[in-house]
């Protein structure tokens, strides 16, 4: 019995640093500006619009918390240099 609570533990554990892992992802993504679309429709960063995979990651993280994404709908990043 006393092993289970041990790997129940340990699960937990490792799910809390897994939430914390997202949520710093998420804290950084939206600290630059969260998300948007580009003119090409591609889901971009808005402080790296080079990095879709990166956008992809924030979108996943967010779904994984359940928590909405910062997403801005499509902008014109060259303004905003």
């Amino acid at each position: 019995m006393n092993q289970i609570n041990q790997n129940e533990q340990r699960a937990i554990g490792k799910m809390r640093r897994n939430a914390r892992a997202l949520q710093a992802l998420i804290d950084t993504i939206e600290a630059t500006g969260g998300v948007c679309d580009d003119d090409h429709g591609n889901t971009v960063p808005v402080g790296d619009k080079e990095w879709p995979d990166l956008a992809s990651a924030y979108l996943l993280a967010c779904e994984a918390l359940g928590r909405p994404p910062m997403h801005w709908g499509t902008i014109d990043l060259d303004t905003l240099s």
